[in-house]
């Protein structure tokens, strides 16, 4: 293998690694949100709590995470 294979290799790896983040992040959001809701029609202080820190991290993760590993990925090309 040419050392330019093995940086393709490198990119398509941070590219997929990503893509299944952001998933990750799309799926936390979502579950946050029914949280929310469903804290909201119970009444319920401590679900209403749970929703809102599940999809900040949920945004978190979709936003910060890649950039990260945009910036990590630099380092080792």
């Amino acid at each position: 293998m040419t050392i330019d294979s093995y940086a393709d290799f490198w990119t398509d790896g941070v590219d997929g690694l990503k893509k299944f983040i952001k998933g990750i992040g799309i799926v936390l959001g979502i579950w946050g949100l029914v949280s929310l809701g469903e804290g909201y029609a119970n009444d319920n202080p401590a679900g209403k709590n749970t929703g809102i820190k599940q999809l900040v991290s949920g945004g978190a993760i979709f936003f910060l995470v890649p950039k990260l590993l945009d910036q990590l990925s630099s380092v080792f090309n």
